[in-house]
């Protein structure tokens, strides 16, 4: 008999949590394609938030609520991780393809960040 890889705790963990994504990783997906979408980045923003939750082990408090409360949780933390990708997109179009940096980053970094001489700056 080959010996288990897994405590029985976490074994009943990875159950409880594969349950929880097969039942509402598809609902999921649908709603970000709905959303504006492509399925390639549905897929990758419903696999984010669900890698958030496991992080923040919210599987537990989510556990416990209804299967229709928890599925209302997830498609209005979609919602907002969708309208913060496509906030970031616009934002590197707008910024011509470099993406904003911290002011105390580039400081720490070196580099000068260019400003214009006015009474208010000096």
């Amino acid at each position: 008999m080959k010996p288990s890889l897994k405590p029985p705790a976490d074994r009943h963990a990875n159950a409880e949590w594969d349950q929880f994504y097969h039942c509402h990783q598809m609902a999921l997906v649908r709603y970000a394609c709905a959303s504006g979408c492509d399925e390639h980045t549905a897929w990758d923003v419903v696999q984010d938030l669900f890698l958030r939750i496991y992080q923040r082990g919210m599987l537990l408090s989510l556990g416990h609520q209804s299967m229709d409360k928890q599925r209302l949780l997830l498609m209005r933390t979609l919602r907002w991780m969708i309208s913060n990708a496509r906030r970031h997109q616009s934002t590197i179009r707008r910024s011509g393809g470099h993406t904003m940096e911290s002011l105390d980053l580039l400081l720490e970094a070196g580099q000068e960040i260019p400003s214009f001489h006015s009474p208010a700056t000096e």
